[in-house]
């Protein structure tokens, strides 16, 4: 299976998983914390950037793995029309 966002040193997967996301056609929306202990968030958002450039990535700096108070904008991305601004 593959792990999209696989952890930093894992990358025996990498070019299958880009494939994967560069097939991604519908809206997406990443939110990443710069102080993650799991992920290079960096890393991750130039990833993203590259293979999904439709998406939408939100870092925040100082922000960790879990952010909490995420309900509202993770809502209103999904109740955005697709093909909107905030879709772009």
């Amino acid at each position: 299976m593959c792990h999209p966002l696989e952890a930093p040193g894992t990358r025996s997967t990498t070019p299958r998983c880009d494939d994967a996301l560069r097939r991604l056609t519908m809206p997406v929306l990443v939110r990443l914390g710069g102080r993650d202990g799991l992920l290079d968030s960096y890393d991750t958002r130039r990833r993203l950037q590259r293979t999904v450039p439709h998406a939408t990535v939100d870092l925040r700096p100082d922000a960790g793995h879990v952010r909490q108070g995420q309900t509202l904008p993770i809502l209103e991305f999904l109740l955005t029309p697709e093909g909107t601004e905030s879709h772009a």
